[in-house]
């Protein structure tokens, strides 16, 4: 039943990185059905994982959403050393990226299936697109877009805590002269983005910005003390 309902490409290369006890074991049997590489791995440790990945080319895998979290805090620590690296010397960019991976709070929030590290890996991304020159303005705008579109399908207050920073600061960096093209592609590549989530909060709840906006759009299923 799970390798007929569940088609899967074939000739692919698969990482196993739980039990194979787990329900995610019927996976193999997926993967084993149409000649498919297995790859079992003895435990999760998120540095491991991804060189797994890079060496053996793992074109799918599974993940349960503390493992992903973990993935996307070294990714968000990596691309904040990237980001210091670039506004100084490659020893700074070593320096923040280990600082950010030893505060308290990434330790604890980047072991939790949560979404923090995605709007963080987003902005840290979002602030070397904004820094970088050599990009055109209306590409400059649409990968902006992407980015902030992103942050906010992990998490919605990311309007504020990464696309209007970003949006401003692409702004500064431009001339005025530019501004037009950059926030035209901005605006239409992050509501193109997010338009199968606002689509499905308005059919679902008939407030597409769901659960902000009631007074305007509804609560849905939400009461007072929920509101």
């Amino acid at each position: 039943g799970s390798v007929e309902g569940r088609r899967v490409p074939a000739g692919g290369v698969y990482l196993l990185p739980f039990p194979m006890c787990h329900v995610a074991g019927y996976n193999m049997l997926v993967q084993h059905a149409v000649g498919a590489t297995v790859v079992l791995a003895a435990q999760f440790r998120p540095d491991a994982f991804a060189a797994t990945v890079d060496r053996l080319g793992v074109t799918s895998c599974s993940l349960a959403p503390t493992m992903l979290h973990a993935l996307l805090t070294i990714a968000s620590a990596a691309m904040t050393g990237v980001l210091a690296a670039r506004w100084g010397e490659r020893m700074l960019g070593a320096i923040a990226a280990a600082l950010y991976l030893v505060t308290p709070w990434a330790i604890i929030v980047g072991s939790l299936g949560y979404n923090e590290m995605a709007v963080n890996f987003m902005l840290a991304t979002g602030l070397l697109i904004v820094s970088d020159d050599r990009i055109t303005p209306a590409r400059r705008g649409m990968l902006i877009g992407v980015i902030a579109a992103a942050a906010c399908g992990a998490k919605l207050t990311s309007i504020g805590f990464v696309a209007a920073p970003l949006g401003l600061l692409l702004l500064m960096r431009l001339s005025i002269r530019q501004w037009l093209p950059a926030m035209i592609a901005a605006a239409l590549t992050g509501v193109v983005c997010l338009l199968p989530y606002l689509l499905r909060n308005a059919l679902c709840a008939s407030n597409p910005v769901f659960p902000f906006a009631t007074d305007l759009f509804g609560a849905a299923h939400w009461g007072t003390e929920q509101i």
